[in-house]
């Protein structure tokens, strides 16, 4: 089992890295530590918390690798990051809070499964070129929630989107896609 960062534990610090694997990190837990480059996650469940990565500047890996079943991502956790892409392993499942990825500024990929994607989750990602996202259905509920207004608006860079697993997108998917 993982480590659990608590509200704002590391808020501000110079911290560099944790060797520790983390099953998650609550609200704020490493916002404003502008040496943190890599994080590790281990668990059958993370949950990573609003702006808990918020303005970690070098933030530039997440490692899922060793989550077993879902992760959980609360508003803005990763706002105003330097992270390229989000991957996480096939088999694990994600649920996008509201916000939850918006303001990723440098984000130029992501590929990821998930079973909830709230209001503007996937939204105010300027640089991303290339987004997978595959909708999953959890085990015992009968559908996958999306907010119709929570895909790709103001994705200015998109050249590629493969979703699998749609039944329908709203008109404003893609505005302001150029």
């Amino acid at each position: 089992m993982g480590i659990i960062v608590h509200k704002d534990a590391f808020k501000g610090s110079k911290l560099q890295g944790i060797s520790s694997p983390l099953a998650g990190v609550e609200a704020g837990g490493f916002a404003n530590c502008p040496n943190l480059k890599v994080v590790h996650f281990l668990g059958n469940e993370v949950y990573i918390g609003a702006y808990a990565f918020a303005s970690s500047v070098k933030l530039e890996a997440l490692d899922f690798s060793n989550v077993k079943n879902r992760v959980v991502v609360g508003p803005r956790a990763f706002d105003n990051t330097n992270l390229k892409a989000l991957n996480v392993p096939q088999g694990v499942s994600l649920l996008l809070d509201d916000e939850a990825l918006y303001g990723m500024r440098e984000v130029e990929s992501i590929d990821l499964s998930a079973e909830y994607i709230g209001v503007r989750a996937l939204m105010q990602l300027p640089n991303l070129k290339e987004a997978t996202v595959r909708l999953v259905k959890p085990a015992g509920n009968s559908g996958v929630e999306v907010d119709p207004q929570a895909m790709f608006i103001d994705c200015r860079k998109l050249e590629k989107a493969k979703l699998e697993g749609f039944d329908k997108l709203a008109a404003s998917t893609f505005k302001n896609c150029e």
